[in-house]
């Protein structure tokens, strides 16, 4: 599975390869800790926080089009938004692999 396109990032930012950059560094220093952060707030069926950190790391997702890693946070925001928290564990899991899938890509060759 591929996490993360260049070429679509890059389409999206009408070509603005500088502010590319910005974006993806400024995700890889901040992405991780809110990955962090929701698995506290899964484990502790803090409704309320799963749906303040999946609603912002999709927002983050969206704006480099990191579809995958978008696809897992809304599933995990929609559940919490129906205060599904039975459903947080598995979708924090699946959440979690696409987004250290994710984080290698971004920190690969092609993304240099």
């Amino acid at each position: 599975m591929r996490y993360a396109d260049k070429r679509i990032s890059l389409e999206f930012l009408e070509g603005r390869s500088g502010l590319l950059d910005r974006l993806v560094l400024v995700f890889l220093q901040t992405a991780p800790q809110t990955v962090t952060e929701m698995a506290r707030a899964v484990d502790g069926d803090d409704t309320d926080e799963v749906l303040r950190l999946a609603h912002g790391l999709k927002n983050s997702a969206g704006m480099l089009c990191l579809e995958p890693l978008g696809r897992a946070c809304l599933e995990l925001e929609c559940a919490a938004r129906s205060g599904e928290a039975q459903r947080f564990a598995p979708l924090y899991r699946e959440l979690q692999t696409i987004f250290f899938g994710t984080e290698a890509e971004l920190r690969g060759e092609e993304w240099r």
